[in-house]
């Protein structure tokens, strides 16, 4: 049976760090959402700490997991952006340097054709400003450089902040 809903200040929201978590609230979400655990460094150096993101149905927590992370980052310059589950981009959002932006996380556990995968990137090219494509995984950036940009967990910061000019590094 599910425990009744943790009381004090607490919300409910996709992405939170274990350790912030109290084990009523883990209970809570475990019984009540999707949630899943997850080991993972946002931006690749350090050390990895313990997430627990919300999963939707079309994704596995590694996805989720780094299109929260670009959500919340991006969020930091402007509200103007969307998350997207299905037939869009992972996320859209509008900068002054390149207009409309589409952001596809890429973990290479779904293999598609080769053709496939150029058709829908030719269709994303069109109808945005700028496509970035994040892939989870270093060794993946070869596939698919020659179709978007194609930026690691160690380049998020940079490329979103320089969208917005803000780039200091």
């Amino acid at each position: 049976m599910a425990e009744e809903r943790p009381s004090g200040a607490w919300e409910r929201k996709p992405l939170y760090r274990y350790k912030e978590l109290r084990d009523s609230q883990i209970l809570y979400l475990g019984d009540n959402y999707y949630y899943a655990p997850i080991w993972q460094n946002p931006y690749g150096c350090g050390g990895r700490r313990r997430w627990f993101v919300e999963v939707r149905a079309n994704e596995g927590a590694e996805h989720a997991f780094f299109v929260r992370i670009l959500e919340q980052l991006i969020k930091w310059y402007t509200k103007d952006l969307a998350v997207y589950e299905h037939s869009k981009p992972d996320i859209v959002f509008n900068c002054p340097k390149h207009g409309s932006v589409a952001v596809e996380v890429e973990t290479g556990s779904r293999k598609q054709s080769k053709a496939r995968m150029e058709s829908r990137f030719r269709e994303l090219k069109k109808k945005y400003g700028l496509v970035l494509v994040l892939v989870t995984d270093k060794y993946l950036k070869k596939q698919y450089e020659n179709l978007a940009k194609t930026i690691t967990r160690t380049e998020i910061k940079r490329e979103i902040a320089n969208c917005f000019d803000a780039w200091k590094g």
